[in-house]
Formats: structure tokens, C-alpha cells, sequence
């Protein structure tokens, strides 16, 4: 997250605020921010936001149940599920793609690869267990 630290708060500043970027955020003619003209943005933002509810529902009560010496297995259990989940989503293999395929492009336009749900675990860090 881009930002500086002022008077003790964070204060969040857009990526596009740093040299050299283009503004995510498109603004009307009132100055509000505006969606996405993509179809795809609604659904996708509603898909991770259930994603993310789902797992913190998982989370709590799995954790409700659990000795405290098993919190941090059922936290990391969750947090690799969610990750992986996050890119079955990027990938289409979810109800998502019935309407549509979210790509994932470079500020230079190379799109990334279909199957990052596949390798994403290859970049999951490693635990001493």
C-alpha cells in the first residue's frame, strides 16, 4: 500500500500518486470515483468478497473449537486456502467464469499465466514444521 506516515496516521496515497504512473481511479465530472466500465469488476470485487467472509467464518470457527496450541496450524491452513482460492478465481474456475475471464495484464500489457492457481504454492513461504 502506498502512503506516508503523518502525525501517527497512515495516510493512503494511490499507486498513481508515484512518478511515472497511470490513475487507477477514474473520476466523474463531480469529482466522485467511479466503477469500472468492466462488466466483470462488480461480480469479481462480490466473488473475493465472499471468498474472504467465507474464510473468516472458517476461521472463527474452526479456531472456537480448537486447543490454543492448534490456532496458528488452523490459521495457516485457512490463509493457504484462501490464497489458492484467490487464484482459482484470477484463473476462471469458478462460477466467475460462467460470466466472464478476469486477465491479469503487466503495466506493459503482457498478460500473466492461466494457471497461477497451479504454481501458486511454489512462492508460498515455507514453515519449519
Amino acid at each position: 500500500m502506498a502512503g506516508s506516515v503523518r502525525g501517527g496516521w497512515l495516510v493512503w496515497q494511490p499507486p498513481s500518486s508515484r512518478t511515472g504512473r497511470r490513475s487507477s481511479t477514474r473520476t466523474c465530472g463531480s469529482g466522485e470515483a467511479t466503477m469500472s466500465r468492466s462488466y466483470l469488476q462488480e461480480p469479481f470485487m462480490r466473488e473475493v468478497a465472499a471468498t474472504f467472509a467465507a474464510t473468516q467464518a472458517r476461521i472463527a470457527r474452526r479456531l472456537a473449537g480448537a486447543p490454543a496450541a492448534e490456532a496458528a496450524a488452523v490459521v495457516e491452513d485457512e490463509l493457504r486456502g484462501l490464497y489458492h482460492g484467490l487464484f482459482v478465481i484470477f484463473d476462471g474456475g469458478t462460477a466467475l467464469a460462467d460470466e466472464g475471464l478476469v486477465r491479469i495484464r503487466d503495466d506493459e500489457g503482457v498478460e500473466f499465466d492461466r494457471f497461477l492457481h497451479e504454481i501458486c504454492f511454489n512462492y508460498w513461504p515455507k514453515t519449519d514444521s
